[in-house]
């Protein structure tokens, strides 16, 4: 008979797995560690090509429009990093212009001090554009744009409720006061309750005076309501044109101030072949605080704010008609049914 062999089996040197491990965990780090690498250099390699947008942005503009909070982020800090140009198709910066020997002291006045001017022309126009557009708006939106409620209403209201709370809650005892006094008083009195009897008798008219009722008291609240948004509207509008006009004046002068420091610095910084002046700082010709795409900025929330207000300037105009008509109708209608019955009354016709 053949014998069964035995199969043995041997393990590796423990110690050897171990190893595999910790390379195949080294490997993997590794790996990470590459891939982290390559994140970063592609985020410094985005923030890099960031930067040269900006800056080549930054130095093709006009040095009076630029923010001086992004100076560092343009990497400009004088007005010398801004270019000029220097023929047809070719611009040079101005620092390149000014101190190197490749452009003699006439050519160099003329490519500075004309780009400065330019650069002022320019600046002038864009305020041009802004005051206009400032300007368009006040037209298109005028304080007047919500009408005030006229003197009679104010006095009509009043008077209209009182008259349906007389009637409605029989107040015409208050006449029995006239009948001691005249015959007419008597008469105008007993007329009057009867009217009012007849009148109140009939579903219909009871319920147009509890609706005018309801109506006038209604009414008066809201002409409170209706004066708080007119005072809104005119307050926001006087706001606005104070702020306007304060931050335009601002803007103009901070630009005058530096426009003509500029040109004065550079006027003298050419009268010498060789410039011994330093560069004038960005924060000396560049904006500081505020300039017109502030005061856009400003016309523009204005403009959403009165859009949004004569939005319920609608409301309120439709609203103002049907209270105030509401309780002139009501009370029109009461005391109309009224002095028919009494007329009917005095005639022999009545109840």
């Amino acid at each position: 008979m053949r014998k069964n062999r035995e199969i043995k089996t041997y393990d590796l040197d423990p110690s050897s797995k171990e190893e595999n491990k910790i390379n195949d965990v080294d490997s993997k780090i590794q790996e990470e560690n590459d891939e982290d690498i390559e994140q970063k250099e592609q985020i410094i390699k985005r923030y890099n090509e960031e930067v040269v947008y900006e800056h080549e942005h930054a130095i093709n503009g006009n040095p009076f429009m630029f923010r001086v909070n992004k100076a560092d982020k343009c990497n400009v800090h004088s007005i010398e990093d801004f270019k000029v140009k220097v023929k047809r198709k070719e611009t040079r910066t101005i620092k390149e212009v000014l101190r190197t020997e490749e452009f003699k002291l006439g050519k160099r006045k003329k490519i500075i001090l004309n780009a400065i001017k330019a650069w002022i022309k320019e600046y002038k126009e864009n305020k041009s554009k802004v005051i206009l557009k400032v300007s368009d708006v006040k037209e298109a939106v005028r304080p007047n744009d919500i009408a005030k409620i006229k003197v009679g209403a104010y006095i009509f209201l009043p008077l209209g409720l009182a008259a349906l709370l007389v009637m409605y809650f029989r107040l015409t005892k208050l006449w029995g006061i006239a009948k001691d006094f005249t015959l007419f008083g008597k008469e105008l009195h007993l007329n009057l309750e009867l009217a009012r009897r007849a009148a109140f008798s009939l579903q219909w008219v009871n319920i147009v005076a509890v609706v005018g009722i309801y109506i006038a008291i209604t009414s008066m609240l809201f002409i409170g309501l209706y004066h708080a948004v007119c005072h809104e509207f005119t307050s926001y509008t006087k706001t606005h044109a104070s702020l306007n006009e304060k931050l335009t004046n601002k803007v103009n002068n901070d630009f005058n101030r530096k426009s003509k420091k500029t040109l004065k610095y550079y006027q003298k910084a050419l009268r010498k072949k060789e410039c011994k002046l330093d560069p004038l700082p960005i924060s000396d010709t560049g904006i500081t605080d505020v300039d017109f795409s502030d005061i856009e900025a400003l016309s523009d929330a204005y403009t959403h704010k009165m859009a949004k207000m004569k939005g319920r300037k609608t409301f309120l105009y439709i609203t103002r008609f049907i209270l105030f008509k509401g309780t002139y109708l009501c009370a029109s209608t009461v005391y109309g049914y009224i002095s028919f019955e009494i007329i009917r009354g005095l005639f022999g016709g009545g109840i």
